[in-house]
């Protein structure tokens, strides 16, 4: 019975707002909201994420994500710390640092054998 009610039932584009081709309205409405912009590699989100900080926001994206330990946070572009807060419209982006080779420390050298 249910399958027939969805079947039949009239189309719901009438409920759809219309959407004008206009960029700034498009940023104003996007500020309006308390979305942020989540990108980690190939995955970009919209999420409700303002108010929050950016710590808060990568501990709750963590497990979903598949976000790494050592990632470095980039609000709108700008390296931040895990105290930032994040605003409606803005794009927090996670990034791993590529080609980085171990620890930091030079590797202790072997001691040299008498010939």
């Amino acid at each position: 019975m249910e399958r027939l009610r969805r079947r039949f039932a009239p189309p719901r584009t009438a409920e759809l707002p219309a959407r004008g081709g206009d960029a700034a309205a498009d940023a104003a409405e996007a500020a309006a909201s308390s979305h942020v912009q989540v990108i980690w590699g190939a995955l970009v989100e919209q999420m409700e994420l303002a108010g929050l900080t950016v710590a808060e926001a990568f501990r709750l994206l963590r497990p979903t994500f598949n976000l790494a330990p050592g990632v470095s946070a980039f609000v709108d572009g700008e390296l931040s710390r895990g105290d930032r807060r994040l605003a409606a419209g803005e794009s927090l982006e996670f990034v791993r640092a590529a080609g980085e080779k171990g620890c930091g420390r030079r590797a202790p050298r072997a001691p040299e054998r008498p010939a």
